[in-house]
């Protein structure tokens, strides 16, 4: 049986902050493509206020931006400020990385939306790079992030991911409804059939609840069921809004107009989110035991489970921890070149392995051009629709240090 110990950390959108696990992951079956897991440390880090409202602005300044006009101090700025604060908790918690003795890191961060406006242009492939560089060295620890850059460039939302966990990590849990920022829904009909893995986003959840309370928690909890009624004809008949970052900025826009209280706005908002869900749900026919994971309020969890009949809502094992296990997950099975995406989850062309894989290097990183993917030779196409994955990482070469993105399959150095 092989062992990995995985220090994997998550940001969402409902950006109350990160999650980082300390995860060992066991292959038990190669032949099955069995796992199991043991939690070794996870603590929650709320983002520092200036930060939050660092990335608060940015989401409002690119969705209005346009491809042509798009302008990426904004973001440059924030990768570094991002890069810092990430860089402080992993420096609070380097003990527990030598104890446990991690031996690969995974960053997965909401940030990377921010700058896919144009999915045949990856930018976000690039996304931390120095960041993710200078970890690897430090280490000399394979750093993977970014697992969504690849789903971009295949045509997909980027999400969402739960679905390998569901199916490789959790028992029973064929259904599973995520409350973080944006809700979504995954669900599969055969653990050991990927045809059968189905999910789509619904509708935004506690990124909504979050900033219509300003993150106030005493908000959040409030049970109560009047609402704004014209607010939430406003919701209901408005564009359904999607988990990007020009509808994320339309919805902050959209809340910040409403002329009635906090507490007013979110008890609207959650009626909105149980309604969404709910016929969501019935679209699917679906009936009986769904397992909910994610950061969200404990109002928000027993409100949908007295709104919505049909359905035993039930807290997934971990479920606050479930999106960072999920995320070391990803990377182990990038870092073993093993399907980690699905097709029938977010859509896109093809079922994939994403990550971008950084390793050690002593040589600095310079990116001197924006990173594109060129057409593929037709002889090469069908490889890549295979789930041959692009790659922006530091390839060790006759001891030349060269990042680009290309079709390669990773093998170890002999």
């Amino acid at each position: 049986m092989e062992k990995i110990v995985v220090c994997a950390i998550n940001s969402d959108i409902q950006l109350d902050g990160i999650e980082l696990s300390i995860v060992q992951f066991t292959y038990l079956d190669q032949d099955t493509d069995q796992w199991s897991i043991t939690n070794l440390f996870f603590q929650q880090f709320g983002y520092p206020e200036d930060l939050r409202k660092q990335i608060i602005s940015t989401i409002k300044e690119c969705s209005k931006k346009t491809q042509d006009k798009f302008d990426d101090k904004l973001i440059n700025q924030l990768e570094i400020e991002y890069g810092e604060f990430i860089s402080k908790i992993l420096d609070q918690i380097e003990q527990q990385i030598q104890i446990n003795s991690v031996n690969l890191f995974a960053f997965n961060t909401l940030l990377i939306q921010l700058i896919e406006i144009d999915a045949k242009k990856l930018k976000s492939a690039a996304f931390l790079n120095k960041f993710c560089q200078q970890f690897a060295i430090k280490y000399q620890i394979r750093v993977i992030c970014n697992f969504f850059a690849y789903d971009f460039y295949l045509e997909g939302n980027g999400g969402p991911y739960q679905i390998i966990g569901q199916a490789k990590l959790f028992e029973q849990q064929n259904a599973m409804l995520n409350l973080s920022g944006f809700a979504s829904f995954t669900h599969f009909l055969n653990k050991d059939d990927k045809e059968t893995y189905q999910g789509d986003f619904i509708c935004p959840a506690m990124f909504a609840l979050n900033y219509a309370s300003n993150w106030k928690k005493e908000l959040l909890n409030q049970d109560t069921t009047i609402v704004d009624e014209e607010f939430l004809q406003q919701l209901q008949s408005s564009q359904k809004f999607k988990y990007t970052v020009y509808s994320m900025g339309k919805l902050m826009e959209f809340i910040d107009q409403q002329n009635i209280n906090p507490a007013l706005k979110v008890a609207t908002l959650k009626q909105y989110i149980s309604q969404e869900i709910q016929s969501y749900l019935e679209s699917l026919n679906q009936q009986g035991k769904v397992y909910v994971g994610g950061n969200f309020s404990e109002e928000l969890f027993k409100f949908l489970q007295q709104e919505i009949k049909q359905i035993e809502f039930l807290k997934s094992k971990d479920y606050q921890q479930i999106d960072s296990i999920i995320t070391g997950f990803l990377a182990v099975r990038k870092n073993k070149l093993l399907l980690n995406v699905f097709k029938g989850v977010t859509k896109a062309i093809s079922d994939h392995s994403s990550g971008i894989i950084y390793i050690q290097s002593e040589q600095p990183i310079i990116l001197t051009r924006e990173p594109e993917i060129q057409q593929v030779p037709q002889e090469l196409k069908q490889s890549l629709d295979n789930s041959d994955d692009f790659e922006l990482a530091i390839q060790n070469l006759d001891e030349v240090q060269n990042i680009k993105i290309s079709q390669i399959k990773l093998q170890s150095k002999k």
